[in-house]
């Protein structure tokens, strides 16, 4: 498979051909983003450990979900929930493999990452955190240590996900086994390093002005609290409608999310005439 070299400005058009198939069907992506989470919490709360280990093996197939709905709703056909489940019923046993391996990767980073904390002794930090004591934060160079602390695990984490990040679509759509998908995926990611920093930047300020819109609709909210009374129902009803707006907007970015996965899948593992036609749009 061909794996294309985009230009910078290509991280911009996944969003927003993201964006459009969003828009396409808004309350469909809402409801099948519930509908994963609830799963997701249910094995968390039901079955702490074990349900961990589930989610992460299973959680390539509803990615490659994710990814067929935005197939179908690509190629003008509806999109429905059933999406989610549709990968459960073609390449399961795939997409449960590159769950595996991804698994195995976080527990080998997060296992390093442990073992290097206890041998530095940045293990007593971690009791006071299991104590309640989060003062030691505040302390002098302490953000400093903080910092490097999470510049150190997103520096490792990064090529795991760079790994996964196509790999599902890969394995669903393209029946290219599990460590080729990882290989193809990395590769992907490291070809198009440019797009995908200038795609991280953007997506960023396009979550900071969502965010920002939705503080100035609260603010404007708690004006009207403060200019029509203080009666409780008044600020029970402003209060819902700001929670509301806030949830749809965290919706949005989570779909978004998905569908520029998509996107950017669709432009880098095609032919450069398919990933033209598909930067015209």
């Amino acid at each position: 498979m061909e794996v294309l070299q985009l230009d910078t400005l290509s991280g911009w058009s996944w969003i927003r051909n993201g964006f459009e198939l969003f828009r396409k069907s808004p309350m469909v992506w809402s409801a099948l983003l519930f509908t994963y989470l609830l799963i997701s919490f249910s094995l968390y709360l039901f079955l702490p450990l074990i349900g961990l280990i589930l989610f992460y093996l299973v959680d390539p197939l509803f990615v490659a979900g994710f990814m067929l709905g935005c197939k179908a709703l690509e190629s003008g056909q509806k999109l429905e929930i059933a999406h989610l489940f549709s990968a459960f019923k073609h390449n399961a046993s795939r997409l449960v493999t590159l769950g595996g391996i991804n698994l195995v990767g976080r527990i080998i980073i997060f296992g390093a990452i442990s073992l290097f904390f206890v041998n530095s002794g940045y293990d007593i930090y971690l009791d006071k955190i299991e104590q309640g004591n989060f003062m030691w934060l505040f302390s002098s160079g302490m953000e400093l240590k903080i910092l490097v602390w999470l510049f150190a695990l997103a520096a490792v984490m990064l090529p795991l996900y760079m790994a996964y990040w196509f790999s599902p679509a890969l394995v669903e759509f393209d029946e290219i086994e599990p460590f080729d998908a990882i290989r193809l995926s990395f590769k992907g990611c490291v070809r198009n390093a440019k797009a995908f920093l200038f795609y991280t930047l953007t997506f960023f300020l396009v979550m900071i002005a969502f965010f920002l819109a939705v503080s100035i609709i609260g603010a404007a909210l708690g004006l009207m609290t403060m200019l029509l009374g203080n009666g409780v129902i008044m600020k029970i009803v402003i209060g819902y409608i700001g929670l509301t707006l806030a949830l749809l907007c965290w919706v949005g970015v989570q779909v978004l999310i998905a569908t520029s996965q998509y996107m950017s899948y669709r432009a880098i593992f095609r032919t450069p005439e398919e990933s033209d036609g598909l930067m015209a749009l």
